[in-house]
């Protein structure tokens, strides 16, 4: 029997068809492997913070869901998960009408960052575990500032103290340079 008009172009086009559909359950996989590494990194964050708490006895810690809240008297820090991924929604008291939220950097190794937009500053950014997360916890729990908060102690001033015996030590100057021998009366300087 022959073969059908078209047949060849239906198979070539069944052949692409299964690849697009191969490509797309590849890229779904993928996401959710992306979703569910990033959804783990935030759980981590979680247990870090919460390990922080644990050695700040003033700092009482609870998860909500997938809610961490994070207080000290009547202040609160709430971080809660926006969206699918790791990104962190950061709430606090007096934060009313600021953008705060972390993230992991992937420019900076995936390190999280603090991100936040304040009124008529527009936004700024600091890695977590360098200097942001003290500066998170002093604006929402007013704990205090313990990195750069003392200077430097000054080196104290030594009085130099003279040697007395710094003038047998010195050398003497060399004798004076001999006066020039006299000239000739028959030659003159001109």
């Amino acid at each position: 029997m022959s073969e059908r008009r078209g047949a060849g172009l239906a198979q070539r086009m069944k052949a692409k068809l299964q690849a697009e559909e191969e490509a797309k359950a590849r890229a779904i996989a993928e996401r959710e492997r992306r979703l569910a590494a990033a959804r783990a990194a935030r759980d981590e964050l979680f247990l870090d913070l919460e390990a922080f708490a644990d050695v700040l006895e003033p700092i009482a810690h609870a998860r909500q869901g997938e809610t961490l809240v994070l207080r000290r008297g009547d202040r609160f820090l709430q971080l809660e998960p926006m969206g699918e991924g790791e990104r962190v929604r950061v709430t606090f008291t007096g934060s009313e009408g600021e953008d705060h939220r972390l993230y992991r950097e992937a420019a900076l190794g995936d390190r999280w960052v603090w991100s936040f937009t304040r009124r008529r500053r527009g936004e700024e950014r600091m890695p977590l575990f360098d200097d942001g997360l003290e500066e998170l916890l002093v604006l929402a729990l007013e704990l205090p500032r313990v990195t750069g908060a003392e200077p430097e102690p000054e080196p104290t001033p030594t009085r130099a103290v003279p040697d007395p015996f710094a003038s047998f030590a010195a050398k003497k100057d060399p004798e004076p340079p001999a006066p020039p021998a006299p000239t000739s009366p028959n030659k003159r300087n001109l």
